[in-house]
């Protein structure tokens, strides 16, 4: 109900004022899977923007509609923003929907924890929903302070149970959120906060938070109604834990810190965190009895800038990410990655096209049978219409012959495909 309360007295605000900025795109994406899986889908994905300044704030507007012509069940809405903002006796006030980017590295972004996910097939890229804040910053003598209120938790939005990107076949829709009190629903008032300061120091663009939430990010997946002990454990209902599974969200405090620094054509780039559960509950997952434990995260980058004739240039990428198990949870079979290192090129044309070429390489320091290769090319046709192609390779041969002892990528080898889109701006 506060959620309805608040889109309707931004959009009431907004609606009797001056005409909007307005804009959107329409992409239409064909992806082919190769392999055993042979499957092809359609999706049209609709973005709709707007944006004006008024006497009362400065309004921001985004919504993505993805419509899937095979896989009708992952089609979804996203509303990414949908926020006013103003700044008030030298504070910067926001209200609504807004979609925070906390990562600097490329492709591992440990401390972009705050949003939900809409998790629609790009094992490189966030796909991330505008979380409803209420925040003020303060710009001070040596950096910028930043409050933010999150009064409600976003679910991910999960592939369908029939998607090539579905967790190991099932249908997540059911959660529950952990405390160190008794579990919540998720359409409950929830409030969490994040702190942040962003300062420089000695040449180093830092940013260190505290952020106290429910970690969508890391969800445990499984059933808390069971029975038996820690090394013999069996669901209560074996067919609604094998099929349609709960999705626990802990609530846990995380503190971490950015930093970023340009040496001549070389930026260096590092993120690290430490999560903090505030309840040792336990949940029973595919691969045991578990629970959410204190964990660190580690990134490390660097990026290369190499400039060429005619304004064309390189950009070369080399990162490295590493989570740091706790003593009751296997971090490698939960997410994607944990231990991995990734080797990049981006080449820029910089013509009246606008072409690029980039290409990745992921590798797992711990699995080495686990690797991922992606390949894409993007140009404009027009200043209307642009094409975009890419090639993505997935080699995770399994050890284990059961579903439930593989991890998340091992669950994906083969997941081979060619992508297809075009769009057109208005």
């Amino acid at each position: 109900m506060l959620k309805l309360l608040i889109i309707s007295a931004l959009f009431s605000q907004i609606i009797f004022s001056k005409e909007l900025n307005t804009s959107g795109k329409f992409e239409f994406v064909n992806d082919k899977y190769f392999n055993s899986l042979n499957y092809s889908d359609q999706k049209l994905k609709t973005t709709l923007l707007a944006d004006q300044v008024f006497e009362f704030g400065n309004f921001n507007f985004e919504l993505d509609i993805t419509s899937f012509r095979r896989d009708k069940q992952s089609s979804y809405y996203n509303l990414k923003s949908f926020n006013l903002s103003k700044n008030f006796l030298n504070l910067d006030f926001l209200v609504g929907f807004k979609i925070f980017n906390w990562g600097n590295l490329e492709v591992f972004t440990p401390n972009d924890l705050i949003n939900s996910e809409a998790q629609d097939f790009d094992f490189l890229s966030k796909n991330k929903i505008g979380e409803l804040t209420f925040s003020v910053s303060k710009q001070l003598r040596y950096g910028k302070f930043n409050f933010m209120l999150f009064p409600f938790v976003n679910k991910n939005i999960h592939p369908s149970n029939i998607s090539p990107y579905s967790n190991k076949n099932k249908t997540l829709n059911n959660y529950t959120l952990l405390t160190n009190k008794a579990s919540k629903s998720i359409k409950e008032y929830n409030l969490q906060f994040a702190l942040s300061f962003d300062f420089e120091f000695f040449g180093f663009v830092t940013k260190t938070f505290f952020i106290s939430h429910y970690d969508r990010q890391h969800p445990l997946i499984g059933t808390s109604q069971y029975s038996g002990n820690i090394t013999n454990s069996v669901p209560v209902d074996s067919i609604k834990f094998r099929n349609y599974p709960e999705v626990y969200l802990y609530k846990e405090n995380v503190f971490g810190v950015n930093l970023l620094k340009h040496f001549k054509n070389i930026t260096y780039k590092a993120e690290v965190n430490m999560h903090i559960p505030v309840t040792d509950k336990k949940v029973l997952t595919d691969i045991g009895l578990k629970t959410a434990g204190t964990y660190f995260e580690q990134a490390y980058g660097a990026e290369y800038l190499l400039k060429r004739n005619h304004g064309r240039e390189y950009r070369f990428y080399f990162e490295m990410i590493f989570a740091n198990e706790s003593k009751n949870r296997f971090i490698y079979k939960e997410t994607l990655f944990q231990s991995d290192y990734t080797m990049g090129v981006k080449y820029f044309y910089n013509d009246r096209f606008n072409q690029k070429l980039a290409a990745f390489y992921i590798g797992d320091f711990k699995q080495s049978h686990e690797r991922i290769l992606k390949i894409n090319y993007v140009r404009n046709l027009n200043n209307l219409w642009k094409l975009s192609s890419e090639f993505q390779l997935v080699r995770a041969t399994s050890k284990s012959s059961s579903v439930k002892g593989q991890s998340e990528l091992e669950f994906h080898d083969g997941l081979d495909k060619f992508t297809l889109a075009i769009s057109r701006t208005f």
